[in-house]
């Protein structure tokens, strides 16, 4: 989802929010005909009294309108979707990187806000924002240099150049169990499969890979 100012539809109650945008948009759409009938036979009254002629106008523009708010409210109940769809993922799981909720780094730094919001309006009730790069339960205590390693590992299938030179043949993950550090393998950027560390191009999606 790559919509500004998305977190403006995070509210107290957004399935409330949604249910009534989908209550207008059926009215709306219900109006488009009737413009078309309002137009039409508006019409044709007017031959026969010019007492008729607010028909017709009020039809023409009543059409135009249906549409544009019904477009408006379908933008709306789209976008409280994917909130609520990402409420659910966040709290499916412990901690869930920012990336993996929005794949660009421009949209990284929109997902940012948007945490927030959730997290301050109660959706995501006990997490909380780590680095801005890493959205977690608040008793897992994870800190932001933790975060930021893991973080490099999972997007670049590498530690940080001054985390490399002090780390052992293994990396301890936010969990505490220890896992062998693989780096014959690093994340494709767009699609996130796994590829050869020394690999120019993503084997699954094709995306050029400069890392």
């Amino acid at each position: 989802m790559n919509n500004l100012n998305i977190e403006k539809y995070i509210t107290k109650d957004m399935a409330a929010v949604q249910k009534k945008a989908k209550t207008a948009r059926v009215f709306t759409i219900l109006l488009a005909p009737l413009a078309f009938i309002m137009f039409g036979l508006g019409g044709f009254l007017c031959t026969v009294s010019i007492y008729c002629i607010p028909i017709p106008i009020i039809g023409f523009f009543m059409l135009p309108t249906s549409i544009l708010t019904s477009v408006f409210l379908s933008g709306k109940i789209m976008n409280i979707r994917w909130l609520l769809s990402v409420v659910d993922n966040v709290k499916a799981q412990d901690k869930v990187f920012l990336y993996q909720i929005n794949a660009t780094p421009s949209q990284e730094l929109q997902t940012v806000a948007i945490i927030r919001k959730l997290i301050d309006t109660g959706y995501l009730e006990g997490y909380t924002l780590v680095g801005s790069i890493l959205v977690a339960k608040e008793t897992l205590h994870i800190t932001e240099e933790a975060a930021m390693r893991e973080y490099t590992l999972l997007r670049f299938g590498k530690l940080t150049d001054a985390d490399a030179s002090a780390a052992t043949d293994t990396y301890v993950p936010f969990g505490g169990a220890v896992n062998p550090l693989d780096n014959s393998e690093k994340e494709c950027y767009y699609c996130h499969a796994k590829v050869a560390k020394d690999a120019t191009y993503c084997s699954k999606c094709g995306a050029r890979l400069d890392y």
